[in-house]
């Protein structure tokens, strides 16, 4: 498991057969607020969506992958944000978000994170 870092929020990635990997961001978060995500289950990663990131590289360019390795990140771009998530458990799984058509009121894993500004 990741260690997990000081940052402003931790978000927690979960995983359960009806849902997936399912991210849980706080409701209300702000540009120059750190995060760090992790999980009681294993290593994450997070790959946002074409819509963007709310983080960038230091070229500028939007950092679309971060895992729970990653220093706490400064959220730099505000608005909505959809990412898909995964957990590699410690004997190497890879646990997913879910894929297709699911049960009314089951919501497919993965998340989205709103970045509000200052």
């Amino acid at each position: 498991m990741s260690n997990i870092a000081k940052a402003n929020h931790e978000i927690l990635l979960t995983w359960r057969e009806a849902t997936g990997v399912v991210l849980h961001p706080p409701k209300k978060m702000k540009l120059g607020e750190t995060v760090h995500y992790h999980s009681k289950r294993g290593e994450v990663e997070i790959y946002f969506r074409d819509n963007g990131s709310p983080f960038l590289n230091h070229n500028g360019s939007k950092k679309k992958e971060v895992d729970g390795n990653d220093p706490p990140l400064e959220l730099k771009v505000s608005g909505s944000f959809k990412a898909r998530c995964y957990i590699t458990t410690p004997k190497g799984v890879k646990l997913e978000y879910l894929k297709g058509i699911l049960p009314r009121g089951i919501s497919p894993g993965g998340g989205d994170m709103i970045v509000r500004g200052h």
